[in-house]
């Protein structure tokens, strides 16, 4: 087998108590292959994609420092490059306080208030994102608050791709009526595994109002689902939906990048031979770690 660890770069992996929702690893594949960045935050606190950049630096150069193998794994796009490209954030603006007090002006005032700050101290990030994502929210005005310069002000060269590693990327990719069905399949797979129970258990210890979970697809429809303004007919329809359209988005970020090897895994079978062709091409391209063939089901 590669000797790998895997950095999780999925942003909602990141916090604990996520599980059903997150279709986090089980157990016993996270106690065989390493993983970071898996159940590392509470979901009080909101990370940033500048803490998250630094972390995941932190446990890659662990790896490498071990003479293993960094594999970074996920489908957040804006923190898979914010690890692997020369871009620069507000990192010195961090302040737990300050992100404490706006998601109480959050509970208080209510999104929209917050929303029209942040239109007045920085509309050309605010046009960059919705204004139902209280998370980036919040962090935009942290950062101004703390520096006194938009967050927009910040960010480096985002044109360049410009990797700060040498690097090989993969990305896996099917026909469009294949990913919707998986999808569809997958969501009534976390709803039979007990995703309303998990979403209710949080909310009775008082994270209803987390920023985390109001962004979170699977979650928020929950929520909305719990507190009785919506049916469960309806709340299915729209984890589905959401879902669908989170793919779609991941998508066409990941094509703009000219480095990704796409592979298609349309067929669901043979996925002995699909890692065995991730080997061949960075065993090719002077990966230093010995090639071994992974047997197929059944041999």
């Amino acid at each position: 087998m590669v000797g790998g660890e895997i950095v999780s770069a999925d942003s909602s992996q990141l916090y604990r108590q996520m599980d059903v929702g997150t279709a986090k690893p089980e157990p016993e594949i996270m106690s065989t292959v390493p993983h970071h960045l898996v159940d590392s935050f509470d979901l009080d606190y909101p990370i940033t994609v500048a803490e998250y950049q630094r972390l995941a630096r932190q446990e890659i150069q662990g790896i490498i420092e071990r003479k293993r193998l960094p594999i970074l794994v996920g489908g957040s796009g804006l923190y898979l490059r914010s690890v692997i490209d020369d871009l620069r954030f507000a990192e010195n603006a961090l302040s737990l306080e300050e992100r404490k007090k706006l998601t109480q002006e959050l509970a208080e005032k209510g999104r929209e208030v917050l929303w029209e700050e942040l239109q007045k101290i920085d509309p050309w990030y605010a046009a960059k994102i919705s204004p139902g994502d209280t998370r980036r929210i919040i962090r935009a005005l942290e950062v101004y608050r703390l520096t006194g310069n938009p967050l927009s002000s910040f960010g480096g060269e985002w044109g360049k791709r410009r990797s700060v590693y040498d690097l090989t990327m993969f990305g896996l990719t099917a026909p469009k009526d294949v990913l919707y069905s998986r999808i569809e399949k997958r969501v009534d797979g976390m709803l039979e595994k007990g995703l309303v129970e998990e979403v209710k258990g949080l909310m009775e210890k008082g994270y209803y109002n987390s920023p985390v979970l109001a962004q979170s697809i699977g979650y928020k429809e929950v929520i909305l689902y719990l507190q009785g303004k919506i049916d469960f007919e309806e709340m299915v329809r729209l984890i589905k939906r959401n879902s669908r359209r989170l793919a779609k988005k991941q998508l066409t970020w990941f094509r703009r990048d000219p480095r990704i090897l796409w592979l298609d895994v349309s067929s669901g079978e043979n996925e002995g031979e699909l890692v065995n062709q991730i080997i061949r091409v960075l065993k090719e391209r002077g990966v230093p770690f010995e090639l071994c063939e992974i047997s197929q089901p059944g041999q």
